[in-house]
């Protein structure tokens, strides 16, 4: 990939990551249900009411996965580059560096 390639990336990763961020909640916490279900780790039904409480289960379970992937993640953030600069445009519409 080159230096325009990931540039482009980076600027688009900075336009959706809030949406990003959403997506990849949902995910991590649709994929550890799925696995409590496939392994029957919770054949007593014991986490079910805080499974339940999907906001709660949900904010708990990604901050566990931050807590236990946090060095890799922080890794690779330190090893992008930082050179987003939007230009606007007439009514306030960003102009993407292409």
């Amino acid at each position: 990939m080159n230096k325009k390639e990931k540039q482009i990336i980076s600027t688009l990763v900075k336009k959706y990551n809030s949406i990003l961020l959403h997506c990849m909640q949902i995910a991590v916490t649709e994929d550890l249900i799925n696995l409590i279900i496939a392994n029957r780790e919770d054949e007593s039904f014991e986490l079910t009411d805080f499974i339940n409480n999907k906001e709660e289960f949900k904010k708990f379970v990604v901050g566990e996965f931050f807590k236990l992937n946090n060095s890799t993640i922080l890794s690779e953030l330190s090893s992008m580059e930082e050179s987003y600069k939007p230009t606007k445009k007439s009514k306030g519409i960003i102009k993407l560096p292409l």
